[in-house]
């Protein structure tokens, strides 16, 4: 938080005595700058539960996510620094994982995203000395 006072000065006379008056005291605060821990793979494969954690958590904040699609959230848990997500649905086009953060003090909050792409499981392929078979 940087407070920062509007000033107004004004001068009198020929110039030798100076009035300065205090308009008004603001704080400026920095927008949330909310990261997800970028040590997930963006490639899953069906089935599979990822976590997802916020990197460098924020003092007074609140985390929300969000998925586009493809996964649920474990336990249906959507908030705090981290979640489980289960991927469930394979796609070609990319799922979003988004997470919000709020500055509690300020309401001030700003979102980080990343895409997933979910693969389908392998079809096993059995080989035999009497042939191949496919599950």
């Amino acid at each position: 938080m940087l407070p920062v006072k509007i000033v107004l000065q004004n001068q009198l006379g020929g110039g030798c005595q100076v009035r300065t008056e205090v308009l008004d005291e603001i704080n400026i605060v920095a927008l949330p700058t909310p990261k997800i821990d970028n040590t997930v793979s963006a490639i899953v494969c069906k089935d599979k539960v990822v976590t997802y954690n916020v990197k460098n958590p924020g003092r007074n904040s609140t985390y929300t996510w969000d998925v586009s699609g493809g996964g649920t959230f474990i336990d249906g848990k959507k908030d705090g620094e981290s979640v489980q997500i289960r991927w469930e649905t394979p796609d070609v086009s990319k799922y979003t994982v988004t997470l919000t953060e709020k500055n509690n003090t300020t309401n001030c909050s700003a979102d980080d995203f990343i895409e997933v792409t979910v693969k389908p499981l392998p079809a096993p392929n059995i080989k035999s000395s009497t042939g191949n078979y496919e599950a």
